[in-house]
């Protein structure tokens, strides 16, 4: 595909892997397309040189955080391996550890105490269960057992058109039953959904 552009093939990559791709990482790669350079993506794919790839890389990592530029890197050299063959060896930013803000026993009660009865209660202590948003946003009352299991097995996630879609959870590990405190049971129960 000697005459094929950088765009081409990822918009090709793109329809290719329409299917098999989660709605929510086709968002991110359609959003990385429409973020990449003109001059890049006009370019003849088979003219990509390591230097050019780098100085895009150095580039966006002055505006872009280390995870978004190793995720649009992900993107365009899954492209590149699948319509060449070639794999660029490239200097990527350092990864930048979080630093999360672990709130003291007061400020926890006067959060629990300010949600208790409102539309976000069972949201909030399902994630301090340790539930992704898009698990919280996909489970229905039908996911809880009468003994106050909740079974954790769908996501909900966003496509391009912004619509929200229910699918599996990307890895099998991520399906699990999880015991539920019986306030926050009974809360779903009373209020016939979970958010």
């Amino acid at each position: 595909p000697s005459t094929e552009t950088l765009g081409d093939c990822c918009r090709a990559y793109l329809d290719l892997k329409s299917n098999v791709l989660s709605p929510s990482t086709l968002r991110a790669y359609r959003s990385y397309l429409r973020n990449t350079p003109v001059s890049l993506l006009n370019a003849r794919i088979t003219a990509l040189t390591p230097v050019a790839i780098q100085t895009y890389i150095n580039a966006q990592s002055g505006l872009k955080s280390a995870k978004t530029v190793r995720n649009e890197w992900a993107f365009l050299s899954a492209v590149i391996r699948q319509y060449t063959g070639q794999v660029f060896r490239v200097t990527l930013p350092q990864k930048k550890k979080p630093e999360f803000y672990v709130p003291e026993d007061e400020d926890v009660k006067r959060i629990l105490q300010y949600i208790r009865g409102t539309e976000y209660e069972v949201a909030i202590y399902l994630a301090a269960l340790g539930l992704r948003r898009s698990e919280i946003l996909a489970l229905t009352p039908a996911d809880l057992s009468p003994d106050d299991m909740l079974t954790i097995h769908k996501a909900a996630v966003q496509d391009s058109e912004q619509r929200w879609i229910i699918k599996p959870p990307k890895t099998t590990g991520s399906t699990r039953v999880i015991p539920v405190p019986h306030y926050v049971a009974e809360r779903i129960r009373e209020q016939g959904y979970i958010y």
